[in-house]
């Protein structure tokens, strides 16, 4: 079981809200080769840590995770009540994303975001540097758990990052933010969230 502390912050909150998610305890973040975040205990114990912004629409917020696993990332984005953009969505879709948007159909919010934001998340966790969207395959099991692995156009070998699927949205107001969560490996993912003026639900994949 991976166990996430998941936060909205801005620039003013930033320190006291990572503070209040690792239990107050002395810490330090520095950044690996590729230019990610790493969070260390004063301890040496080292804690999954990533970060990501939602710079547009009427509310643009900022989350930060830590967990107990140590290869994570989230991705966020609007997700708009639209069809996807084909340009994009031929821009970000593998080959075997085919099978995952036949899938997804019966959704109506934007399904090229849909990928972009699983793809960034399982980025993030895996610890690799920007690539092609193609290379990586999004892919559903019969229980709904999303996948993402390296597609057959890929020429570089990717391991398997399971991702969880949110939509965040303001108490008061109409918009749409579509949270992914990415961990390495198989394990169950737990998330705890608490703020007064967002609320988290996992969005069921069927």
């Amino acid at each position: 079981m991976i166990e996430f502390q998941l936060a909205c912050f801005d620039v003013s909150s930033c320190d006291a809200i990572l503070s209040r998610l690792v239990k107050r305890q002395p810490h330090d973040v520095l950044r690996s080769h590729t230019g990610q975040p790493q969070l260390f205990l004063k301890s040496g114990q080292q804690l999954g840590f990533s970060i990501t912004h939602v710079r547009k629409g009427k509310r643009p917020v900022s989350l930060m995770a830590v967990a107990t696993g140590l290869q994570i990332g989230i991705d966020a984005e609007n997700w708009p009540l639209v069809e996807a953009d084909p340009a994009f969505l031929a821009s970000v879709a593998s080959f075997e994303d085919s099978a995952i948007l036949a899938k997804l159909s019966y959704i109506k919010y934007d399904l090229a975001r849909f990928l972009w934001v699983v793809k960034e998340a399982a980025l993030k966790a895996s610890g690799e540097v920007m690539t092609d969207p193609r290379d990586l395959a999004v892919k559903m099991s019969r229980n709904g758990h999303i996948k993402v692995s390296t597609s057959r156009r890929a020429t570089a070998p990717f391991e398997e990052i399971g991702v969880r699927i949110l939509q965040l949205r303001p108490r008061e107001g109409d918009e749409t933010v579509l949270l992914a969560v990415a961990a390495a490996g198989t394990g169950a993912m737990k998330i705890a969230f608490s703020e007064p003026d967002w609320t988290l639900q996992t969005i069921a994949m069927r």
